[in-house]
């Protein structure tokens, strides 16, 4: 391992965390601190947290992935749990099974970004960005051309992520995969399509799955809710790759989906922040009874 990759692994090390949180902690004592997988999760936990009607006054620190904030929850409990007081860790879910802490709050998904591209979401957009409002026909005949690419998406993806779940379950590694969507799927306004001829082109999996294994878990896989079967990156670097398809054809002069007579558009609607999707996503199940119980030990 060479030093720059041993700097690299030692950011990853709970003691760096802890020490973040040491330095929050004698800077403001009585204040609640939230520790935050990567720097993405504030903003969209603050609007999902802000839109839960509690009053919070709280510090982020944002962490180095899941793993760091789990390894120093775990350690915490074990040699000082007094020093997890008003403390409260947020992870994915992604496709793990691991066990419950009372201040670490799980995502009922595989990450942050599945929240984020719904039907409740585009809508807002359509409403603001895409200057629709007073439009609920054409927004409701261009919502349902996004469920169908949810669907078309999701169906196209789904062997590809059933490897990543069954990968994970048995605890196989996964040696090469897609960086991103655009290797996955082809996106028109229209329709997706798969863009890759086999499967190890966007995924190689170390090892292989015994037969009657692998149907006992496409069984598990097939009962869980797309949030949870989908990496959110690939989910959202699609959605983006819609959404800027939808601003194109929304600038065209003899658009697909919009009427032909809207006024111009103004500026990038496909480009919006996470924070701006997370104003009218689905917030987590049990997020906000989460914060009470925060909000109480504060």
């Amino acid at each position: 391992m060479s030093e720059i990759e041993k700097h690299r692994k030692s950011r990853k090390s709970p003691s760096v965390l802890q020490h973040s949180i040491i330095l929050v902690r004698s800077a403001r004592p009585e204040s609640l601190i939230f520790v935050f997988e990567g720097q993405e999760d504030v903003g969209v936990y603050e609007t999902w947290i802000g839109r839960t009607r509690l009053s919070l006054n709280y510090e982020p620190i944002v962490g180095k992935g899941k793993e760091q904030l789990i390894s120093l929850c775990k350690k915490i409990i074990n040699e000082n749990p007094e020093f997890l007081r008003r403390i409260y860790f947020f992870v994915d879910c992604d496709f793990d099974d691991f066990e419950c802490m009372r201040n670490l709050f799980t995502l009922d998904g595989y990450s942050i970004e599945n929240f984020l591209c719904t039907s409740s979401t585009l809508e807002s957009l359509l409403s603001d960005e895409f200057r629709c409002a007073a439009s609920p026909l054409e927004k409701q005949r261009i919502k349902e051309a996004f469920e169908r690419f949810l669907d078309e998406f999701e169906k196209s993806a789904k062997e590809l992520h059933f490897q990543f779940f069954a990968a994970r379950r048995i605890g196989l590694n996964v040696l090469s995969k897609a960086e991103d969507s655009r290797s996955i799927v082809n996106i028109y306004l229209d329709r997706v399509e798969p863009a890759y001829q086999d499967l190890k082109e966007v995924i190689e999996v170390g090892g292989s799955i015994d037969g009657v294994v692998v149907e006992a878990l496409r069984e598990e896989f097939a009962e869980l809710h797309r949030y949870r079967t989908q990496r959110g990156k690939y989910v959202l670097c699609a959605f983006r790759r819609w959404l800027r398809l939808l601003t194109a054809d929304r600038k065209q002069s003899e658009p697909q989906l919009f009427d032909h007579s809207m006024p111009a558009l103004p500026g990038e609607p496909w480009s919006v922040s996470l924070r701006r999707l997370a104003g009218q996503s689905p917030v987590p199940t049990g997020l906000a009874s989460f914060v009470e119980e925060a909000a109480r030990a504060a």
